[in-house]
């Protein structure tokens, strides 16, 4: 299948690194066109069914740090059983470019905590090496 390319993936030019680059940005295009697939296909779910909440954060690893997390408050819909879905999203932050946050997505993992019933979910960002400044997430929850 041919994947569309995407904005979001950087585009690296260094020729010991290029099969290795290559590799990575054809199977960083296929997650971005299943997750895209994935929001299409929610979106047209409608009335039926459950609803999906979604929203934006940010995640600040200040000066230095290999974790750094975020409570997400205020979602008095939300169950102990509910679903909870992450991206990093390919947008400037302040402290970094559009650029810099979509090749974070190659280091920075997300999880989400078990969510608190009528309350919401922490958001833990974490990488093997240390990341500064701010970046955003997009979060979605079922």
């Amino acid at each position: 299948m041919k994947f569309p390319p995407d904005p979001r993936l950087p585009i690296i030019n260094d020729e010991k690194l290029r099969p290795l680059t290559q590799r990575l940005y054809e199977l960083f295009r296929q997650l971005f066109f299943s997750i895209n697939t994935l929001e299409e296909t929610v979106a047209g779910l409608g009335g039926g069914g459950s609803s999906l909440t979604t929203g934006t954060a940010t995640i600040d690893f200040s000066t230095g740090a290999n974790l750094a997390t975020t409570v997400i408050s205020g979602q008095t819909g939300i169950l102990s059983t509910s679903s909870v879905w992450l991206e990093l999203v390919a947008d400037s932050s302040g402290t970094h470019t559009a650029q810099d946050a979509a090749y974070a997505a190659l280091f920075v993992s997300l999880t989400a905590s078990s969510p608190s019933a009528g309350s919401g979910f922490t958001i833990y960002a974490a990488c093997a090496d240390k990341m500064t400044g701010t970046f955003k997430v997009k979060w979605m929850w079922s």
